[in-house]
């Protein structure tokens, strides 16, 4: 999953910084966090979130596990280095004291997590009390491959960033055929509710989301 990642991030930011829907994701993240001085980005990735984050005036601790994507948010953050925290660090094993934060925010992680309530428990631990979690996921859905590219490629093609970057396009699809197989594999709603529940998480809200039935986003509070 590594190498499938690293080739990823090459390209990610080029077409998803051209997708409403993933700006809108973005701006729903930061408005439910809004009132969150001190935040968790949990799978920052390459840190559009972060940055994001960093411009409305939060102090942020990033926190991936891979390497480029990290080099990536640094470079893309920099002018805001006395706000940000990068931890290149497993999101089950979150290596912090309890209650640090106001806020965390799980951006299209969940599928690639081994153990969510491993995961969701560390967040609730590291949570101040009423602090609140924000999540967006991929939602396992059979067509989840064409439901999602294809969408984004007419609106790439309407924005003419298609077909001049083709080649990069192309190795965005092959490497999100393999990260789809992951998320058909990975929880539902209810699932990840029911597991929200179980850590101790209260107020458990679904939301609208872009993305349809494709995606689920989630707030809670501990």
């Amino acid at each position: 999953m590594g190498n499938i990642w690293s080739e990823h991030f090459r390209y990610y930011d080029l077409f998803q910084k051209n997708s409403d829907k993933y700006l809108k994701t973005i701006e729903f993240h930061l408005r439910k966090l809004k009132k969150s001085k001190r935040i968790l980005d949990t799978g920052a990735g390459s840190g559009n979130l972060a940055l994001a984050f960093l411009r409305n005036g939060h102090l942020l601790t990033a926190v991936d596990s891979n390497k480029l994507a990290l080099n990536i948010l640094k470079d893309k953050c920099m002018d805001f280095k006395d706000k940000l925290m990068v931890k290149e660090m497993d999101v089950q094993n979150l290596d912090f004291d309890d209650e640090q934060f106001d806020g965390a925010s799980s951006m299209f992680v969940i599928p690639f997590v081994k153990d969510n309530k491993k995961y969701f428990s560390k967040i609730f631990r590291v949570l101040k009390e009423g602090g609140v979690l924000v999540i967006s996921a991929w939602a396992p859905v059979e067509d989840s491959l064409n439901g999602l590219m294809n969408p984004l490629e007419e609106e790439l093609t309407k924005k003419e960033i298609l077909p001049k970057y083709k080649k990069e396009w192309n190795l965005i699809k092959e490497s999100g055929e393999v990260l789809v197989k992951t998320v058909l594999e990975g929880p539902d709603i209810n699932g990840i509710i029911n597991i929200l529940e179980g850590v101790g998480f209260k107020n458990i809200k679904n939301h609208e989301n872009p993305y349809g039935k494709y995606a689920y986003f989630i707030t809670c509070e501990k």
